[in-house]
């Protein structure tokens, strides 16, 4: 007939006759252990009217299962959560940069375009007055330069006006409008980050009461480094900024 026992560290198994006073393996955690003899007075009493064996409450086993269904799934769920609220701060962040990087690519390249026409003529003027006394054709030439370099400086500064009512000014207030909208938001990302880390401490925290070894220590030196990052890493960076 089938008997019920458990391995050292908790975990239930079924065995049969044959294995009552038997050394035997844990499948789940590879334990030896001899299991108890049903025949003998103090497993018979044990084992109640239907000769089955039933341990006491087992306080390793408890805190195994309470590790196993609650510690390590509020690790898992917590881990998603920091890596999600940290992602979407620093999507933010990088959203609020491309609109300021577009506005600036915008003016950079309006400039660099008038710039380089004013160049040009500017170097063509140099190259007439650099051969000396001007007479002639060559006076006439770098009069004609000057004024479309006077006509190209007019322009630019007609087409500047015209950008910065326009297209730059969308650019700007789209920059803008996504700045204020990070640093508003970034109240609730902050209070997302506080709840997840809460969760993934609590986690670690739990996993540790039903660790053994070097798992114990794992979990609990990642509980330390969250903690330190936290309360005095995280405020430190927090007073740096200010």
């Amino acid at each position: 007939m089938p008997y019920e026992t458990t391995c050292p560290k908790g975990h239930r198994l079924q065995v049969s006759d044959a294995h009552l006073g038997q050394r035997i393996q844990c499948p789940a955690c590879n334990e030896s252990f001899i299991v108890p003899d049903g025949s003998k007075p103090e497993a018979a009493a044990k084992a109640g009217s239907a000769g089955t064996w039933k341990p006491s409450f087992n306080v390793v086993s408890e805190l195994n299962r309470l590790s196993l269904w609650l510690g390590r799934p509020m690790v898992a769920v917590g881990l998603i959560l920091v890596l999600l609220s940290k992602g979407c701060d620093t999507v933010g962040k990088r959203g609020v940069d491309r609109a300021e990087a577009f506005v600036q690519k915008a003016t950079d390249q309006f400039n660099d375009d008038w710039k380089l026409q004013q160049i040009e003529l500017q170097n063509q003027i140099d190259d007439l007055k650099g051969r000396g006394d001007l007479k002639g054709d060559d006076q006439k030439k770098v009069d004609d330069l000057n004024r479309r370099l006077g006509e190209l400086t007019a322009r630019e500064a007609k087409e500047r006006k015209v950008k910065e009512s326009g297209e730059w000014r969308t650019l700007d207030v789209s920059a803008r409008a996504g700045k204020t909208s990070y640093k508003i938001n970034g109240y609730w990302r902050e209070l997302f980050f506080v709840f997840a880390s809460v969760v993934l401490s609590l986690g670690l925290l739990i996993v540790s009461w039903g660790a053994e070894g070097a798992e114990r220590w794992v979990t609990l030196m990642m509980l330390v480094i969250i903690t330190f990052s936290l309360f005095i890493g995280g405020a430190a960076w927090m007073a740096a900024l200010r």
